[in-house]
């Protein structure tokens, strides 16, 4: 996990750990910067990896470049940026969503410098994720997998793909 600025879920975000960085820096919600908005910022998602052996955690990257002339601010807390992992081809289906098991705080603002970027680092421990956390957690299988992340306000969705080989 990325050392930074702290992580926007406390590490408690249900089969997830996450930090911050890349020059970003804690802000109140109230603080008096506006919110990065689509136009002046660009979004981008990669997996660390192309390929993760078993055992090893994939990690994400999701940064926000703030081309604007102006300092912004992000909201990578529970509510404000979802990630989702589902399974590729097929149908598609859902293995994990950010926001299932979110025990973290729901809002966690950092601010994006004129030019700079906040990359928000997610850990991921290959658990599957319900609603509530109701029912236990299968590992998830070898295979091709997709992480998309959204982040309020920012209209675009980001996804990257990933594989989990076999032994």
């Amino acid at each position: 996990m990325n050392g930074g600025a702290g992580g926007a879920d406390g590490g408690a975000n249900g089969g997830a750990d996450t930090g911050v960085s890349g020059g970003a820096e804690a802000v109140p919600a109230d603080s008096g910067l506006p919110n990065c908005r689509p136009g002046s910022v660009e979004v981008t998602l990669r997996s660390v990896e192309n390929r993760y052996a078993p055992g090893e955690k994939p990690t994400f990257r999701l940064t926000v470049r703030n081309e604007g002339d102006g300092a912004c601010k992000v909201d990578f807390g529970g509510e404000g940026t979802v990630f989702t992992i589902t399974e590729a081809g097929g149908g598609g289906e859902k293995v994990w969503k950010s926001e299932d098991c979110s025990k973290g705080r729901s809002t966690a603002f950092y601010r994006v410098p004129a030019g700079g970027t906040a990359v928000h680092t997610l850990e991921w421990d290959r658990r599957h994720s319900t609603p509530g956390c109701a029912t236990p957690r299968d590992t998830a299988k070898a295979g091709t997998y997709l992480v998309e992340a959204e982040i309020e306000g920012l209209e675009e969705k980001v996804r990257t793909s990933f594989v989990l080989t076999k032994d």
